[in-house]
């Protein structure tokens, strides 16, 4: 990730416009009810867990835990924090108003897994080589039997992070952290799946918020939310590393908000009733 200003929260109290959004900020905001919508994100549970580096005692240097988190399909509009007068993200916004918010910040690449890979690698696209989430063209051709439509041929690239490329987790493993991953790899499957790529614990899943599947597999309560599984799963991650004062990596790329569009049941019936805002009205956005 690349940004150009960082917001400290002295500095949170300034209007910034950007594409006819005006973003409130988080002192003009009306507070939030926690238990009003607390969705499955636990960010600031997360937040809250994660200790500082004195549980490592006095004789070792300072190590700070490391929580990453991930949204899919998130788009910075999506926030409360930002402006949003319809979506309700008050455990997100609260990290917002303790910590930094980035207002200009640009990712590598606009789309799924180039941008994970830039994540993962801290490289550029041009040097993963991970381009694109599937290659459209190849589809087209074999449907319509030509590209004249198009004036620009899409480029080859890789499917999955090479082996060859170092981690940010086998790096932070190296160093002596415990790392972990509970959510949306995307970046290779088999020689390319996670569990190889750096992390003492990992669970992938995707595709579904209701009756999903794991890798490796792991019981569940078939009726669980995608979501309320993989934040069970981080926390129960974060109080073992504590209890071994071990530093820990937490990287928890989430399935939310990508489709299929499925939310709970309770959140949905609230947001139906609610007012629709200036730029967003989707109930099920809001309840995922």
């Amino acid at each position: 990730m690349r940004s150009n200003a960082l917001i400290p929260n002295s500095e949170v109290n300034k209007d910034v416009k950007r594409q006819h959004f005006k973003i409130k900020t988080i002192g003009e905001r009306p507070s939030l009810p926690v238990n009003g919508i607390g969705k499955a994100f636990v960010f600031s549970l997360l937040a809250a867990v994660v200790g500082s580096g004195a549980i490592l005692g006095a004789e070792r240097p300072l190590r700070p835990n490391i929580v990453l988190i991930v949204a899919d399909d998130l788009g910075w509009t999506g926030l409360g924090c930002y402006g949003s007068d319809f979506y309700e993200t008050p455990n997100i916004d609260r990290l917002a108003a303790q910590g930094m918010r980035f207002v200009n910040g640009f990712a590598n690449a606009s789309n799924c897994a180039p941008s994970r890979a830039s994540l993962m690698s801290g490289q550029y696209v041009g040097r993963h080589r991970v381009l694109y989430v599937t290659h459209y063209q190849d589809k087209w051709k074999r449907r319509f039997g030509n590209l004249k439509r198009f004036r620009l041929l899409q480029p080859r690239g890789d499917k999955s992070l090479p082996n060859e490329t170092l981690t940010l987790a086998e790096s932070l493993k190296q160093a002596g952290y415990r790392t972990a991953m509970f959510g949306k790899w995307h970046l290779g499957v088999r020689d390319q799946h996670q569990g190889r790529r750096g992390f003492d614990v990992a669970i992938e899943s995707h595709g579904k918020h209701f009756g999903f599947d794991t890798t490796p597999p792991v019981d569940h309560d078939p009726d669980q939310y995608l979501s309320d599984f993989l934040a069970e799963r981080a926390v129960q991650f974060i109080r073992e590393a504590r209890a071994a004062r071990r530093p820990f990596f937490l990287y928890f790329p989430d399935f939310l908000i990508h489709k299929l569009f499925e939310a709970k049941a309770q959140y949905l019936a609230y947001f139906r009733q609610k007012k629709a805002g200036q730029y967003q009205r989707s109930p099920m956005a809001a309840a995922m």
